[in-house]
């Protein structure tokens, strides 16, 4: 009865301590659109592609942190890989939508490039497929 109390307990532990590691490898942050257009307008700036024929807006909603977490991010440690090229942001703000934080990036990248990379400070970089439809613009 104790060696099968043992086991149970050496099992569970296992079990335990995995997933602790599957949790400390897994990144909060998560992408909740990544939509392109040919302009980006609110009601304090517009961002348009110089040449549209090359170039496209893009803009990002990235959730999964809290507020004051997306704030603590170094706004020079955001941007955009598209391929090998390093694409800043024109615009990164903070906001809740549907009682959710979230973080708005906004950038000018390459029209024929939809495979890219976010990096966001320390935090793993999150890959992703832009959608492929090009709205006239973006809000």
């Amino acid at each position: 009865m104790l060696m099968r109390l043992s086991i149970l307990i050496l099992a569970a532990l296992s079990m335990t301590s995995a997933n602790v590691v599957a949790q400390q490898t897994a990144s909060p942050v998560t992408l909740i659109a990544a939509k392109r257009g040919d302009a980006f307008s609110n009601p304090q700036t517009k961002i348009e592609a110089r040449d549209k024929a090359a170039d496209v807006v893009l803009m990002l909603r990235v959730g999964g942190l809290t507020a004051e977490q997306f704030r603590k991010i170094d706004r020079n440690e955001v941007y955009v890989l598209a391929g090998e090229e390093q694409l800043p942001p024109n615009v990164v703000a903070v906001g809740v939508i549907d009682g959710k934080p979230e973080m708005l990036v906004v950038t000018v990248g390459p029209r024929n490039t939809r495979n890219m990379t976010l990096v966001l400070g320390t935090y793993p970089h999150l890959r992703f497929t832009a959608e492929e439809a090009v709205a006239a613009e973006l809000k």
